[in-house]
């Protein structure tokens, strides 16, 4: 039992996804551990794709996850009913020796699921849909019954064609309606989620490699490769810190009125006033609620008291 009184996660965790019963608990290497209100575990720890995750999102009462396996050229979009048991699914090897990988095993328990023939570069949920960005291919926006609503051509930055993947997508996210994508060179398209049209296309002026968004409405923490973020904020950098290297996970704490940032070996807390900073022997995956205050979840499985409640 960890300071915190929370049970460890008995895998390395990738990431916590909190809907409306509790949590899931996703693994580096695939595994998945439902988790109670309390982040108590719910049944056992099951691996429903022999593969790493590379996206996961809840919309509504259902888990929508991409895997990508480049060894066995392998990859597959599917959606799990939460509130039931996770599945252990096929092993690598039943992968391997299949006549062909569009035959290939999906994940076990699937309420549906499709074969992956490009990268997927992005996705985020809503309460609605959840939009999915395929490389070569497009935006996609889809219900959780597997219903596409819309999909528009690939996001482009014509200003960013000099700089090299500068264009590459690295990230979106889904607020109040909008779908906001962002790329490797600081670009952005804002998408309106009813029909997919194009609300606004610009470019952040920061000359560094983005490595990945977090948004609450208008409001943008850009995470560049050297640990340099960015408070962008209607159009405008309104903060800017130099933290010790690359971000893990970042949320927007409204009665704190800052970002709590998840960094490398330490917990951050960005305001407009000041960067307040706490070092760590681990690396944090990210933060959890729990019983009106926030715990910080560790890569070693570990949950601790986060600095900033």
């Amino acid at each position: 039992m960890s300071e915190s009184g929370i049970a460890p996660i008995p895998f390395h965790p990738a990431q916590v996804l909190q809907w409306r019963n509790g949590f899931v608990a996703i693994g580096v290497d695939g595994e998945f551990l439902s988790l109670n209100p309390k982040l108590e575990p719910i049944g056992e720890v099951k691996k429903p794709f022999p593969s790493p995750v590379r996206h996961a999102v809840t919309v509504n009462d259902r888990l929508i996850v991409s895997w990508i396996e480049h060894e066995l050229l392998v990859g597959r979009l599917s959606a799990l009913e939460l509130g039931t048991e996770f599945q252990n699914g096929p092993e690598r090897a039943e992968i391997r020796l299949s006549n062909t990988i569009r035959n290939a095993p999906h994940p076990a328990g699937a309420v549906w699921s499709h074969t992956l023939d490009s990268e997927p570069l992005a996705m985020s949920g809503s309460n609605d849909l959840f939009s999915l960005i395929l490389w070569k291919k497009g935006v996609y926006a889809i219900t959780n019954d597997d219903d596409e609503l819309w999909r528009m051509p690939e996001p482009n930055w014509s200003n960013l064609d000099h700089l090299p993947r500068a264009g590459d997508v690295v990230g979106s996210s889904i607020n109040d309606g909008i779908l906001s994508v962002w790329s490797r060179g600081g670009g952005y398209i804002l998408y309106n989620t009813n029909d997919g049209n194009i609300i606004k296309t610009g470019v952040v002026e920061y000359e560094g490699i983005l490595d990945q968004v977090f948004s609450d409405k208008n409001s943008h923490l850009l995470c560049y490769i050297d640990g340099t973020v960015i408070w962008y904020d209607n159009g405008d950098i309104v903060k800017q810190a130099d933290l010790s290297g690359p971000v893990q996970h970042a949320e927007w704490t409204s009665h704190l009125e800052g970002w709590c940032i998840s960094g490398w070996r330490e917990e951050c807390l960005l305001t407009m006033t000041q960067c307040q900073r706490t070092r760590l022997s681990e690396i944090p995956v990210q933060r959890v609620p729990h019983q009106g205050g926030s715990l910080l979840l560790l890569n070693s499985g570990e949950f601790i008291k986060s600095s900033f409640q």
